[in-house]
């Protein structure tokens, strides 16, 4: 069997060393299982079939040569998939700013090469490129990836807080009781709340071509977006009104105003993470620095032609100063191209996006999962029939 790669200093104690397990007056009840019981709740998470690597004796054990040389092999073998799908992210990454930028790289370096016999070829400084092009490129792929990172964080919090905010009403203590659709409620209000921001962070973004050139159309595309994100934000700032006034209902019951205040405070902090998160979807980064890149990696080929001229009279090869300036012109446009694909961090079609629809979707299961972990054993061992010890 394959070793799987990542798993060489991790290590699946072995069965002999499951079963001793010194069990004692502080320990909680659910570890106290018997050995079957407890091989069995391991095998199903993690599969005998598919670790079937270190089942060592003795807890000092190490690995011999064959092991190191099968782990170097792994690596090895590692670092070409790696690549090849380097390879295959290069090239989705491109678009047509990719041909249109090297069609000019190259009719420019063609043409100041056999123009009037290369006269007008000179060796040119790279240093405007470096503030003209290199430095707005770089700076908005930074302020992109802050931008996703910032994004992650409030999704985090709004997954998080859900999940509190329904164990608080689902858990917290009350003292005339809340009434029996109280959880049905809370629960269903969340689902609503879950899947309209996920709607709502589905919505396209709206590009500047849809307002200055995309003519009806495109000023059509825009109402519709700007009408939905207006529909779907006031349905969701219902649900929070909802989670808001279900709060006061358990403040009636008997909840401690303390708890209360807590509980509030939580629904302010989902509030305020999903419109931090709006601000992320609707807001990019300055449109100026973003056309001045787009302008300057077309353009900045024709004006550095002689440049490559020079290159190719020094070396007597045309073939390669062609080929070097696509390089450059290559590596430029794709900074642009990943800047572009950062521009909206919650598109799920980027490479680099946050998969948000799919994060609300697994927050969504989450919830309607009410099952504690204990029960969750108890039905693996019914399920299996394993006595336990």
């Amino acid at each position: 069997m394959v070793r799987p790669s990542g798993l060489t200093r991790w290590r699946l104690p072995s069965r002999r060393r499951r079963n001793v397990v010194q069990e004692d007056e502080t320990m909680p009840e659910s570890a106290k299982l018997g050995p079957i019981y407890r091989n069995r709740v391991l095998d199903r998470y993690f599969p005998s079939s598919d670790m079937e690597l270190y089942d060592e004796e003795e807890e000092g054990a190490t690995c011999n040569a064959f092991d190191c040389l099968l782990g170097c092999w792994d690596a090895m073998v590692n670092a070409l998939l790696d690549l090849f799908a380097a390879v295959f992210v290069f090239n989705a990454m491109q678009s047509a700013h990719t041909v249109l930028a090297l069609l000019v790289s190259a009719g420019s370096i063609s043409f100041y090469h056999f123009y009037d016999g290369g006269r007008m070829s000179v060796k040119l400084d790279w240093q405007f490129v470096s503030f003209a092009v290199i430095f707005p490129l770089t700076y908005f792929i930074g302020e992109g990836y802050k931008r996703r990172d910032f994004a992650l964080q409030q999704l985090a919090n709004i997954k998080s807080l859900s999940i509190w905010i329904y164990m608080a009403h689902r858990d917290w203590d009350v003292a005339k009781g809340r009434s029996k659709d109280h959880k049905s409620k809370v629960l269903k209000s969340l689902q609503c709340m879950i899947a309209d921001m996920a709607a709502y962070f589905a919505i396209p973004r709206v590009y500047t071509r849809n307002y200055f050139y995309g003519g009806w159309r495109g000023k059509k595309t825009a109402m519709w977006i700007e009408t939905n994100r207006l529909r779907l934000t006031a349905r969701i700032t219902n649900s929070l009104k909802l989670l808001s006034v279900y709060c006061e209902e358990l403040k009636v019951a008997g909840l401690p105003t303390n708890e209360a205040a807590r509980l509030n405070q939580y629904n302010m902090l989902l509030s305020s993470a999903f419109f931090k998160m709006i601000n992320v979807k609707n807001y990019r980064t300055p449109q100026g620095i973003r056309s001045f890149a787009r302008f300057y990696v077309i353009i900045m080929p024709v004006f550095y032609g002689p440049y490559f001229s020079w290159v190719s009279q020094e070396t007597g090869s045309f073939a390669f100063a062609l080929c070097l300036g696509l390089m450059g012109t290559l590596t430029l446009v794709g900074l642009l191209n990943v800047a572009i694909n950062m521009e909206d961090p919650l598109e799920s079609a980027g490479v680099d996006s946050v998969r948000v629809v799919s994060e609300l979707e697994g927050l969504q299961k989450l919830l309607l999962d009410d099952r504690s972990f204990e029960d969750e054993l108890d039905a693996v061992m019914i399920a299996e029939q394993v006595p336990v010890q």
